[in-house]
């Protein structure tokens, strides 16, 4: 790259005009030059910054009144870099760089990561497997046509033409995803539900009673149609989310620490008997046992698998591999003691369980695919 090329990727990475691909390169780079230094706060950071850009100009010829990549704020929104808190060290996510592959040559395999997976069991007991179906009308239930979009949705919608009314009988379908596996639902009354992987939902496909129930097992994140006639309740576990219309997420997988309950948008009653909760936005109830407590939590972080990312804040070493084993569908073991490790940062979920492993490699921590199993093998473990 000459001094022209740099100043102008330089410029588009500082006005915001930048492509990944240009972001991710000013990152990588700028983070190689900071690896091995200990990082702990914003002014650290700026100093580092300032010392290995005066340095590069020296290197490379470029004018010393060349202005210096605006880095901080990318990593304080922490948009392309993962923070391993543990041992102070950043390192960068490789998604967008060219050489990627390169780096993850290391591991004999690799597992892609999950996407659009799920299985339809109909009314009837029939399975429909929605990532081998094509676009277009699937079924037709009790006046309610089933179809699937080119993004892969699945749309309920009532039939005009159909004579079905509010005597005929309710019908249930459920929606699985694998391991591996996510999707989005829109269901008869506007309702639109996200499930993660390693999830389900059953649910009437028509709303004709007082209320409208699901069942969720697994996380889900729920945008519901506003009925003031017709609460929307959520079942999972021990307890019951009931509303009108709001946004929320509920995770209530059987192997994370409690079942939580976030809200983005309007207001949820958390029930469980013996205890009720009404959250504000911006707030999460955790229920443990028969125990249930509510906090202010950054929201951004109970749907940033929604949105394509793993998102942590000072997360065990356990929970980021539930969450990988999950996603890339692999069963996890360790080797020795787990290292007492709490990472922090933002990765994409749409690189490849190697790509994202190189990003942990890190922590001294090595790592071992073998098929749909990966041991986390700890440093005090001799090969």
């Amino acid at each position: 790259m000459n001094e022209q090329e740099a100043q102008v990727l330089i410029d588009k990475y500082n006005n915001g005009t930048a492509s990944p691909e240009e972001r991710a390169w000013v990152d990588h780079w700028y983070m190689k030059e900071a690896s091995g230094k200990r990082l702990t706060d914003e002014e650290d950071f700026e100093h580092l910054n300032k010392e290995i850009w005066e340095g590069t100009l020296k290197r490379s010829g470029l004018p010393e009144k060349k202005a210096q990549p605006k880095i901080w704020p990318r990593i304080a929104a922490a948009a392309a870099v993962l923070i391993f808190i543990a041992a102070g060290t950043y390192f960068y996510k490789t998604a967008y760089l060219p050489d990627a592959p390169k780096k993850v040559q290391q591991y004999a395999q690799d597992i892609p990561a999950g996407g659009n997976k799920a299985i339809l069991t109909l009314a009837n007991g029939e399975k429909v497997i929605l990532t081998d179906v094509g676009e277009g009308k699937i079924a037709e239930q009790a006046g309610i046509n089933i179809s699937k979009t080119a993004e892969g949705q699945l749309i309920y919608a009532i039939d005009p033409s159909s004579t079905e009314n509010a005597n005929t009988p309710v019908t249930y379908n459920t929606i699985e995803t694998p391991k591996g596996g996510q999707y989005q639902i829109n269901l008869p009354d506007g309702t639109r539900v996200w499930l993660n992987s390693s999830s389900s939902l059953k649910y009437p496909t028509r709303f004709v009673a007082k209320e409208r129930r699901v069942e969720l097992k697994g996380e889900g994140y729920f945008e519901v149609a506003r009925d003031l006639g017709k609460p929307f309740r959520v079942r999972s576990n021990q307890q019951e989310v009931e509303v009108l219309g709001t946004h929320f997420n509920v995770n209530a997988y059987p192997d994370e620490n409690g079942t939580r309950t976030t809200l983005l948008e309007g207001s949820v009653k958390v029930k469980e008997s013996g205890h009720l909760a009404v959250l504000k936005p911006g707030e999460q109830s955790v229920l443990k046992g028969n125990r249930m407590t509510v906090d202010e939590v950054d929201t951004e972080m109970a749907i940033a698998w929604k949105e394509g990312y793993f998102m942590f804040k000072n997360a065990s070493l356990q929970t980021l591999m539930r969450q990988l084993s999950r996603w890339y569908d692999v069963e996890v073991t360790y080797r020795g003691e787990i290292p007492p490790i709490l990472f922090s940062g933002k990765v994409h979920r749409n690189t490849s369980l190697a790509q994202t492993l190189e990003l942990l490699s890190f922590s001294k921590v090595n790592f071992k695919i073998e098929g749909k199993k990966m041991s986390i093998i700890s440093p005090s473990v001799k090969k």
